[in-house]
């Protein structure tokens, strides 16, 4: 007996140190099942960004609020056991690890010596035993086997061997090294602070007081110095003092501080400013808080424990009941309870007393029954009624409740539930409703049931389904409502009264709220009407209706907690004259049973109770709408590379057929996100944001082309807002076919085609116009030849003619005379006609014989004269044949004849000006208006014809530009006086 005397004594001596007040509180507990890689679990960190990191024995993982990544040596970690954590300004997280290598992480990275050459060390098995990040954000590190100490700044890793030339013993009791400069370590021992140099040279020393001796074992952060009594900052200045000598009794791992309060974390639960003490029996390895304030707690072997951050304000208590709790109500501080087993609770400052235990009351001698029927009033009275006899237990607030039996078989029925008004008690039952006078109850100290019976509607016709009653609530004028199959109904002084401004409106369960009456009907759709002690109702649509609808608490004036089958819902009411009427937001909070078996209020805390635990919170804690998530893009990934995100990146379009953009979230107390992406090409312009909806964590482009994009990310919670969005810039180059010198020189090559396509084609319609022309051309040819020949037996045929005439006059001088003139003229046409083109000179000899012959036929009536200017080259000008001739032909048979005068004359007249050629032909006839209206001219002489016909012939065969014109020429009172005829063309030099 006497060697356990000091055992029992030391445990005695811890007992009596252990808080004498152990508070639970809401906790929310991760192991391996929940995604970590193992149960033992170093240390938790937070980084910058806010992601929740854990240092274990296999491996480290990264938690983002939703659910945990692991990493291990297959992931590229230098190590599977990893201590620790520190990040440095270049948002580099350092991994502490077993076997010494260094590693830290970037950018979805873990850099090793393996890929990452400054890295690599010249020694090997040697325990990170601290990292440090001092100023110029210089990386200290010191290894537990090594007398050794490296320094990082930026990529040059540098070695400075510890030399034994001070007198400490640095080997086993060095708890924390950093770096004071370029060439200057602090080294800190439990009695001594020392500083020496790069060579290990003692510059300065410090002996620690008896109350400054550290008893720092181990800590990362190195921030806090902690002996048995006190707590000090880094330059031992004292932040925190305990009279009781707690530390000395446990094994501190580390010491947190929230700014407020004091963790320490021990091998015997978390200490908190030394006067409580959380989850005992666990060993706390670390502890830090997430962006949201929360507390996250590693343990040795037992997982991660998380808190909320306001937890000492609320409160968790185990085993406070048995059974499943039906009904529940605060009531002058107590909370008060009573559960399936018909035991009756009441629970304050985390004690729980069993007022009426159903198993132990015995009554007369005789069990009493019960079936699940509890009210509790402001007069302090507990209602439970049986098939039999009902109890009631009256100063629950006492110490010692007093409890009364009634008898009653009118109570046979299955009773549900109590409403009290002044006058009346009403019980509930499946298909009845019973009520009593409170007055003669009180008189008599016995219950005087009554029934309304037919007057609530029942017909005992009906199937009894139909007649049951489903819903029953107290309204604030303290009349009794209650809601059947298809009705509901009002009882007013004793009478019941059908409510047809509900028409199909009715309820499997109802309660009133100020101005408002909140139920679920039958269909499980929550309905919310407008009551203001009035005979009409406003029904409130309720925008998201896929909820299971549990039951409601009031929190407070304005605000009613709603249970469902997958999250708690906040509804706000607003004041009945109000534009807004409702507003429902969804509680995120972790820390919160789920589907409690009973909710109740006391105005401050909400309380839930369930599986025998009530938890207590703040209902400011249930009210507060939690921030957006936050959301960081990670890499992007085309066909066959990936690539760290940043703006201004540049794709290859062989590489962008298929991009996936993969982006982070982080939200500690939302779960249910949903997602929405846009790309737009203007980061301004928000209206042109066009969002899609997402699944998951990762956008997927299909053949997006090529340009500059932007790609922008927001989520929201099921109750925060969007969050601000995301977004960074990209450009997918132009292939080579979209290029500027490649369109250059697809253009200059398509017009270079085009050139040859459209001049081989208007080569080939040249050809085949020559080859029309030619034809054309021959047959004018032939047409004009004809036409030439056709002239001179036309003129041989008008000569005869002429010739008969002077015979048939016995004129043989003359017709002797006109027939050697007449041959002359036919030799020098015969000659003429057979020639395209001949000189003007024989057509103007053509011509003076043709008047010679003219004239010896009308001596008397006719004159002419030939008038050529002196420039004109008769022998180098060539015209047609008989060009002329037909014209002054025509002058004299249609013009001069017709008259008869004396005075007739014809003249021809050829002259050059502005490089043209003037053939004129002018005779004084009767016109060529009067000469076509005769009778005998009705057509057209055939050498006029003929004429024109050859010109419009020769315009096309040669191509020239002949005029030809005849006209009346016209005296002062626009008489005609003759006719003028006239030919002109160029003259080709």
């Amino acid at each position: 007996m006497h060697r356990y005397r000091n055992t029992i004594c030391a445990l005695l001596l811890l007992c009596s140190f252990v808080p004498a007040y152990a508070q639970e509180y809401p906790v929310s507990h991760f192991s391996v099942e929940n995604g970590l890689p193992s149960s033992n679990i170093y240390d938790v960190f937070r980084d910058h960004k806010g992601f929740l990191w854990f240092a274990t024995d296999k491996g480290v993982a990264r938690y983002n609020g939703i659910r945990f990544e692991s990493f291990s040596a297959f992931d590229g970690l230098s190590d599977n056991e990893i201590f620790y954590f520190k990040e440095d300004p270049f948002g580099r997280l350092w991994l502490g690890s077993f076997n010494g290598q260094l590693c830290y992480y970037k950018d979805g990275i873990f850099h090793t010596g393996n890929n990452t050459p400054f890295l690599k060390l010249p020694f090997k098995d040697a325990y990170i035993k601290n990292i440090e990040v001092d100023k110029d954000s210089v990386i200290s590190l010191y290894f537990f086997a090594e007398t050794k100490i490296v320094t990082i700044k930026r990529n040059k890793l540098t070695i400075y061997p510890l030399k034994r030339n001070f007198s400490v013993d640095y080997h086993s009791n060095l708890i924390h090294i950093h770096c004071l400069s370029a060439n200057r370590f602090e080294l800190l021992f439990p009695e001594r602070t020392v500083v020496i140099d790069t060579n290990s040279n003692v510059i300065e020393e410090k002996i620690h007081s008896a109350d400054q001796r550290i008893n720092f074992t181990f800590s990362q952060s190195g921030e806090y110095l902690f002996n048995d009594h006190r707590v000090y900052d880094r330059s031992f200045k004292e932040i925190f003092h305990s009279d009781r000598d707690l530390y000395s009794q446990y094994f501190v791992y580390r010491m947190y501080s929230d700014g407020k309060n004091f963790f320490a974390c021990t091998n015997n639960g978390l200490l908190i400013n030394n006067d409580k003490q959380i989850l005992q029996g666990n060993k706390i390895s670390s502890m830090t808080q997430d962006i949201d304030g929360n507390y996250w707690i590693s343990t040795l072997n037992n997982g991660v424990y998380s808190l909320s951050k306001d937890f000492l304000n609320n409160m968790r208590q185990e085993h406070v009941y048995d059974g499943v709790v039906k009904y529940a109500k605060i009531d002058s501080g107590f909370l008060f309870y009573a559960t399936d087993n018909n035991n009756f609770y009441r629970f304050k400052d985390g004690k729980a007393e069993c007022l009426f235990d159903f198993k132990k009351n015995l009554v007369n001698n005789t069990r009493v029954q019960y079936d699940q029927c509890y009210h509790i009033e402001d007069d302090h009275r507990y209602y439970n009624i049986g098939n039999s006899s009902s109890i009631i237990i009256d100063n629950i607030l006492s110490a010692k409740p007093k409890v009364k039996l009634y008898n009653d078989s009118t109570l046979a029925y299955v009773s549900k539930k109590v409403f009290i008004t002044p006058e009346y008690t009403y019980v509930k039952s499946f298909d009845d409703i019973l009520y009593w006078d409170n007055a003669q109850m009180a008189k008599d100290n016995a219950i005087h049931v009554q029934r309304f019976g037919t007057s609530t509607g029942i017909d005992s016709r009906e199937p009894r389904y139909l007649n049951r009653i489903f819903a029953m609530a107290k309204a604030p004028d303290n009349t009794i409502w209650f809601s059947k199959i298809d009705k509901v109904y009002k009882i007013v002084n004793s009478k019941v009264l059908e409510q047809p401004q509900f028409k199909n409106v009715t309820f499997n369960w109802f309660h009133f709220y100020g101005d408002y009456l909140i139920g679920f009907t039958h269909s499980n759709k929550l309905v919310i009407c407008e009551y203001a002690n009035t005979d009409s109702i406003v029904i409130t649509p309720i925008p998201d209706q896929k909820n299971v609808w549990n039951q409601l608490c009031r929190l407070d004036s304005n605000h009613i907690i709603i249970s469902t089958n997958n999250a708690y819902k906040v509804l706000t009411l607003y004041s009945a004259g109000s534009k807004q009427k409702i507003a429902i937001h969804t509680v995120e909070n972790p820390y919160l049973p789920s589907q409690a078996e009973y909710i109740t209020s006391d105005g401050k805390d909400c309380y839930f109770l369930k599986n025998g635990a009530v938890v207590a919170v703040k209902i400011s804690s249930l009210l507060h709408k939690p921030d957006p998530p936050r959301l960081y893009f990670t890499c992007m990934k085309s066909m066959d590379k990936s690539y760290t995100i940043h703006s201004g990146m540049e794709l290859a379009y062989k590489q962008a057929e298929n991009i996936n953009i993969n982006f982070l979230t982080l939200s500690m107390n939302s779960k249910d996100l949903v997602y929405e992406y846009s790309i737009t090409d203007d980061d301004l312009d928000h209206e042109a944001d066009n969002w899609h909806n997402i699944k998951g964590e990762e956008i997927n482009l299909f053949d997006p082309g090529y340009g500059n994009f932007i790609v922008k990310v927001r989520a929201r919670s099921a109750s925060s807002d969007y969050s601000k969005p995301i977004a960074f810039s990209f450009t997918i180059a132009k292939p080579f076919w979209a290029t500027f010198w490649f369109l250059s020189i697809v253009f200059a090559a398509f017009c270079i085609v085009f050139w040859f396509v459209m001049n081989f084609l208007i080569q080939r319609e040249k050809k085949k116009k020559e080859k029309e022309n030619e034809a054309n051309i021959k047959y004018l040819k032939s047409e004009y030849k004809a036409l030439n020949a056709l002239m001179n037996p036309h003129f041989i045929f008008n000569t005869l003619n002429n010739v008969q005439g002077l015979v048939n006059a016995n004129d043989k001088v003359a017709a002797n005379t006109y027939l050697r003139v007449f041959a002359d003229l036919v030799r020098q046409n015969m000659h003429n006609i057979s020639k395209e083109f001949i000189p003007l000179q024989k057509e103007v000899d053509l011509i003076y014989n043709y008047l010679k012959l003219e004239k010896l036929r009308f001596p008397d009536t006719l004159n002419y004269e030939i008038k050529i200017d002196e420039s004109v080259e008769l022998s180098e000008i060539m015209i047609p044949p008989l060009l002329i001739q037909p014209l002054v032909e025509n002058a004299i048979k249609h013009g001069l004849m017709p008259k008869q005068s004396p005075d007739n004359y014809v003249q021809i007249r050829i002259y050059e000006e502005d490089n043209l050629l003037h053939i004129e032909v002018v005779d004084n006839g009767i016109g060529i208006t009067q000469s076509q209206r005769r009778s005998d001219s009705l057509h057209q002489s055939f050498g006029l014809e003929n004429v024109e016909k050859r010109i419009a012939q020769l315009r096309i065969i040669h191509s020239k530009e002949i005029a030809f014109s005849i006209n009346d020429m016209l005296d002062e009172q626009g008489a005609s006086k003759g006719t003028i005829a006239s030919i002109s063309f160029r003259i080709e030099e």
